[in-house]
């Protein structure tokens, strides 16, 4: 399910600035110019296993002025939950070990 909020709402919401209702904001990804972001935000009245899930970036540097969703009105995010994952990874084997 996908939903759009108005810009100057998340903003006043301190999404992306680490307010309240921010469960987590991850770097996604760095260009020369800007650095890219996932946050995961909870409205007020969303259960506990529930938030909104959306994009942004930032200038890279103090000289590139960029602020999240600074040229956007309407950001588009999508629903998300929050569920157990079990996931396979290549370790690097441990030869100290007998099992």
């Amino acid at each position: 399910m996908t939903r759009t909020f108005d810009s100057t709402t998340l903003i006043e919401m301190d999404v992306p600035y680490g307010g309240e209702c921010v469960i987590s904001d991850t770097i996604t990804g760095h260009s020369r110019w800007s650095v890219q972001h996932e946050v995961i935000f909870r409205e007020p009245g969303d259960g506990p296993n529930e938030a909104w899930m959306t994009w942004y970036s930032v200038g890279a540097t103090e000289m590139q002025d960029e602020s999240p969703w600074e040229y956007e009105k309407e950001v588009e995010c999508v629903r998300v939950v929050r569920r157990t994952v079990t996931e396979f990874r290549w370790v690097e084997e441990d030869t100290t070990s007998n099992t």
